[in-house]
């Protein structure tokens, strides 16, 4: 199975008000009701995890609620750990039959790309990728997807990947199932965050 996105429609200040509010309550529910998550990651970074190089999830989770995170470690489990508050307080949506597999090869200039991660964190090396929306910037980024075939031609500043690509019968589906979770998330009236992997 192929990288995809998992993208959560949620309001981006209430999410990054969780860094740091020791709300402790929240904490135990994103704990409970993805303990298998949690046993997951710990089993897949389990030799990460005993050298030192990153904590384990719910000591991440902790962290990030404290508002005391690790700056010398990889950054994955804490991608993981804000992966599992976003689906705690947020709302999964999905566009097309397959979801969308990488906004990075589309054939426009995302805003979710250029956005990074929502709170301090360091960031992962490798995966999860992760970006986020506000929900005043839905708008923009639903017109440059729409917009993408005016980005081709000799005038582009697409990357020559992105123009090659931009034809494809699999790039032009994503495009569309983009379209249709930004649309999604636009109909809820909340932000949009996406964890890649």
């Amino acid at each position: 199975m192929g990288y995809s996105h998992n993208f959560f429609a949620i309001d981006i200040e209430r999410l990054q008000s969780v860094h740091g509010s020791k709300d402790h309550d929240l904490l135990r529910k994103v704990l409970k009701d993805h303990a298998d998550d949690v046993e997951d990651n710990d089993a897949f970074f389990e030799e990460e995890i005993e050298e030192g190089e990153m904590p384990n999830t719910a000591t991440a989770l902790r962290q990030i609620f404290e508002g005391e995170i690790q700056s010398n470690v990889e950054g994955a489990m804490y991608g993981y750990a804000l992966q599992m508050i976003a689906d705690q307080m947020g709302q999964l949506v999905e566009g097309g039959e397959y979801g969308v597999g990488a906004v990075r090869d589309q054939p426009f200039h995302s805003l979710l790309l250029q956005s990074g991660v929502p709170i301090s964190i360091p960031l992962p090396s490798d995966f999860p990728e992760i970006g986020f929306l506000s929900r005043d910037q839905i708008s923009d980024e639903l017109q440059r997807a729409r917009n993408y075939k005016h980005n081709l031609g000799p005038d582009s500043t697409l990357t020559p990947y992105q123009q090659r690509m931009a034809e494809s019968e699999e790039i032009i589906d994503d495009v569309h199932a983009y379209i249709e979770t930004l649309e999604k998330a636009q109909a809820i009236g909340l932000g949009l965050i996406s964890f890649r992997h």
